[in-house]
């Protein structure tokens, strides 16, 4: 399977800021302690890069999506 999307057709909007950093950090194992599936954490990255990941998908939604994201998550 491909990754999801990052230009706002794929779900990441729809998930919190914690979420998100939790999922790049430690992967889906992080909310399903039985997943056994590829998509691991990156342990290897510290938390400001792991944040600067998250402002990079962020940069790449269209104004609608990231209002909405706004609306329910940073505001």
């Amino acid at each position: 399977m491909l990754p999801p999307p990052i230009n706002g057709t794929g779900h990441a909007w729809h998930h919190s800021p914690e979420q998100l950093f939790n999922t790049v950090k430690f992967g889906l194992v992080y909310f399903e302690l039985k997943y056994e599936g590829k998509m691991n954490g990156f342990k290897n990255l510290n938390d400001d890069e792991i944040w600067m990941v998250i402002e990079f998908i962020y940069s790449k939604w269209p104004d609608d999506i990231k209002n909405i994201y706004n609306e329910n998550y940073l505001e």
